[in-house]
């Protein structure tokens, strides 16, 4: 798994329309193998998914104005994080 020895960015962006000039910019460089629904729809997954962790209280690394970066997870920090809660649940 890729997180496991390194920090794994991700493509991060909120809805809106930020979010729709940026899969625009993705498809186009695609050369016509991506769709702009599965963009949209991986983005919107990405968005929640990363919200709850953060609501589960991982600890994202911080930008420089000390806010969390939520595009950005520590591999080995993430994956111990993963396996307490893994654990934690099937107690």
């Amino acid at each position: 798994m890729a997180p496991a020895p390194s920090n794994t960015g991700t493509w991060f962006v909120p809805p809106g329309d930020r979010r729709r000039e940026a899969v625009g910019r993705r498809i186009a460089r695609t050369g016509g193998l991506a769709g702009p629904r599965w963009a949209h729809r991986t983005l919107d997954m990405v968005w929640d998914r990363l919200h709850r962790l953060a609501e589960w209280e991982y600890r994202f690394p911080t930008d420089d104005d000390g806010k969390p970066n939520l595009a950005n997870l520590r591999g080995p920090d993430y994956m111990h994080f993963m396996r307490r809660r893994v654990r934690a649940a099937s107690r």
